[in-house]
């Protein structure tokens, strides 16, 4: 498995939930996706530094709401 399967497949499962999470915040799909996009590039780059001490989804819905 390469490395972007393996982020995939961590935070895959939480996809769906922080859309939701993101349209309510925002009131708008398309801005929704935009926001979802962003988070998992934020996690992307900032999956270094992650070092455990949350949650994959609190960690995401941290992400998110910043």
């Amino acid at each position: 498995m390469t490395v972007s399967e393996d982020f995939t497949s961590l935070t895959g499962r939480f996809r769906g939930e922080l859309l939701a999470h993101c349209y309510r915040m925002l009131g708008s799909l398309t801005d929704a996706e935009d926001m979802l996009q962003e988070t998992l590039l934020a996690a992307w780059r900032g999956l270094p530094r992650f070092q455990g001490r949350s949650s994959v989804r609190s960690w995401l819905y941290r992400i998110a709401t910043n």
